[in-house]
């Protein structure tokens, strides 16, 4: 029987990284947060509380794509869309697809492993933060669907064309 335990990551701990539609040429462009001069100094001794984390998801941010040059930085203090969007720009995610009747998504290879690790356990451990069990990490905000058993197959089959788009140049979402 396989086992997930629940490490206590968050999605945020997720979104240095997004993978997104390129909105001039279509293709796979990525969103990474810029560290600052602070962090740059502070890399070997950063505190990483979830309140850093959370300044961190708020640092500067880089659309870059590699096929058409296209580049835009995010300076703002608020965040946008949620779901199959970047938080930053509001741009499609690359890695989405149609999934139980909702979209199943991912911002990067490392969130998709971790989808992948949940969905596929038959037995899901909390996680216990000195004996309390938190509901903010990743895993206890999951929706429903992707919880539900009954779901499991179907979901590890989108997985796999996740992974697959991995390997494509250009996107499949009507923009």
């Amino acid at each position: 029987m396989s086992i997930f335990t629940d490490s206590g990551q968050t999605l945020e701990d997720f979104a240095d990284t997004m993978y997104v539609c390129c909105p001039k040429c279509h293709k796979r462009a990525y969103v990474k947060r810029m560290a600052t001069d602070e962090e740059m100094i502070l890399a070997n001794g950063a505190d990483d509380s979830g309140s850093e984390r959370f300044k961190r998801s708020f640092s500067s941010r880089k659309l870059s794509c590699l096929h058409c040059s296209y580049t835009r930085i995010w300076r703002g203090n608020t965040r946008g869309g949620r779901g199959q969007y970047d938080w930053y720009f509001g741009l499609p995610l690359w890695l989405q697809i149609p999934c139980c009747g909702n979209i199943l998504w991912a911002f990067n290879e490392e969130h998709l492993r971790f989808l992948e690790r949940y969905v596929m356990a038959e037995q899901r451990l909390k996680f216990s933060a000195g004996g309390q069990i938190r509901n903010t990490t990743m895993a206890s905000r999951l929706p429903a669907w992707i919880k539900s058993a009954k779901n499991r197959d179907e979901i590890l089959k989108g997985i796999a064309r996740l992974k697959k788009l991995l390997e494509t140049s250009l996107c499949f979402i009507l923009l």
